[in-house]
């Protein structure tokens, strides 16, 4: 069972990543109706489930990506999502950022956020976790 509920959270993430793209495609990448109906699709396979979590997020989601549309922006989606994955189930990473294929690096304001850990913030637990564990064994 425990396995069956992560594989339905993850099921989302293409829906999260695409209706991201999208966003970010019409808003700044002179994205067209396509790209519009697109996102549009994207959005209403997961909303319901956003709006599960929390409503300001889901119509937040829905504002920029719904069909006609006056507005879309890329960021306020970004954060919306961002703003439940963790009552989703899921982490940053799973769901990552947009790549630029021209220079194999994210698009500006399309980077992956964090899931809260820096480098340092491991680097940390682990000489914790050595220090700790030579205090055991001197003790001991």
């Amino acid at each position: 069972r425990e396995t069956t509920a992560k594989v339905v959270d993850l099921m989302y993430v293409p829906m999260i990543q695409g209706t991201q793209r999208y966003a970010y495609k019409v808003q700044n990448l002179s994205g067209g109706e396509k790209e519009k109906a697109e996102g549009a699709v994207f959005a209403a396979a997961v909303l319901p489930r956003v709006f599960a979590e929390d409503e300001a997020a889901a119509q937040t989601i829905y504002d920029s990506m719904k069909v006609g549309a006056s507005a879309t922006d890329h960021k306020k989606v970004k954060k919306a999502f961002e703003s439940v994955y963790s009552a989703l189930g899921i982490k940053c990473s799973d769901v990552g950022g947009l790549m630029d294929d021209g220079t194999s690096d994210y698009y500006k304001g399309a980077e992956p956020c964090s899931d809260g850990v820096s480098g340092g913030g491991v680097a940390g637990i682990i000489i914790g976790s050595v220090a700790g564990g030579v205090a055991l064994v001197s003790v001991g």
